[in-house]
């Protein structure tokens, strides 16, 4: 995960996103009850932290479905720009049974 890191902390800082180093920082469960592994797998997001009405979103890039999931959850989503590799990571570390 760390080779990520950085190239992605770039990418963060050009699209002017903010960047979630799940590699380190783990989600908060409050935001995890928000998405179904349906959802986390086929949109490949993984549900970061939610504060207050906002649920933040890691994704791998700035082109992905806002809307349908604001639509989904009923709150506003933003985006936080994470690696391919941390996001599988979370989602395997996170549902494994």
């Amino acid at each position: 995960l760390t080779d990520e890191r950085y190239p992605t902390q770039l990418a963060a800082a050009s699209y002017g996103m903010d960047y979630a180093d799940l590699g380190i920082e783990a989600a908060e469960e409050a935001a995890l009850e928000c998405l179904t592994l349906e959802i986390i797998q086929r949109l490949n997001v993984f549900p970061w932290k939610k504060v207050g009405t906002t649920l933040y979103v890691a994704v791998t890039d700035r082109e992905w479905p806002v809307g349908e999931v604001e639509e989904l959850v009923g709150m506003e989503v933003k985006a936080v720009l994470a690696s391919p590799q941390a996001i599988q990571y979370r989602i395997a570390k996170h549902f494994a049974a």
